[in-house]
């Protein structure tokens, strides 16, 4: 499909592409997904008593398409006549600048009506702050991080 194929000229232009996330086809311009909202528990129990039952939730997660683009009109003249090439140096410049775009929204974005959520702005992800001297992350930071990594987005 066309959009794999301009993802896959951007992949080199954007740390959040290279990461290789999943990629969810959005049919219609939209998905919906079902996300868990708290898992399963576990404890301890003595001989013949009853294992506690835990109850997951789960809740929907509505993905819309987001559109990233860039505009340069160049004229027939300009790539005719130019040297070097003004065509590919305007196409990878606007791919860089998408790459760049793309990585501010994937981890910084508001989501708005147009802009993409991004991940540092996820709502219940706990975010570790590092302190000028580079104190290492508490246990309970870590642990707080895997436990967010394991419910997913």
């Amino acid at each position: 499909a066309m959009s794999s194929e301009i993802i896959d000229v951007l992949r080199p232009m954007t740390t959040f592409l290279q990461g290789g996330p999943r990629r969810v086809p959005l049919v219609n311009g939209s998905y919906k997904m079902p996300k868990a909202a708290s898992g399963a528990t576990a404890g301890w129990r003595g001989e013949g008593q009853a294992i506690a039952k835990s109850q997951p939730t789960f809740k929907e997660i509505n993905m819309v398409a987001k559109y990233v683009d860039a505009l340069v009109p160049i004229t027939n003249q300009l790539i005719r006549y130019s040297l070097p090439d003004v065509r590919g140096w305007v196409e990878m410049d606007m791919a860089n600048v998408m790459g760049v775009e793309i990585d501010r929204a994937a981890y910084l974005g508001e989501g708005t009506a147009y802009t993409p959520l991004g991940i540092t702005k996820i709502p219940g992800v706990t975010q570790v702050t590092l302190t000028a001297t580079g104190t290492a992350p508490t246990i309970a930071q870590i642990e707080a991080d895997a436990s967010n990594a394991e419910l997913g987005m």
